[in-house]
């Protein structure tokens, strides 16, 4: 399985909890999985607060900043 991540780096999409949708799947079935990464063009820096795991949905499953440096 590929999974090619184009996200636009910020934690209100849903490409990283599709992707660990993905991982699991691929570790269920006994299959590799290569994930396909790149630099976030905006990522200059990292910002925003961290999710607040009260809160957490398909649209912000983990507990990372708002914004990110990779997509």
């Amino acid at each position: 399985m590929v999974f090619d991540i184009q996200d636009v780096g910020t934690r209100f999409y849903t490409y990283i909890s599709s992707l660990e949708e993905f991982m699991n799947a691929a570790f269920e079935a006994g299959k590799p999985l290569m994930i396909l990464d790149r630099p976030n063009p905006n990522g200059f820096y990292v910002d925003g607060p961290v999710l607040d795991l009260k809160y957490r949905s398909f649209v912000g499953r983990q507990s990372n900043d708002c914004r990110r440096k990779m997509a």
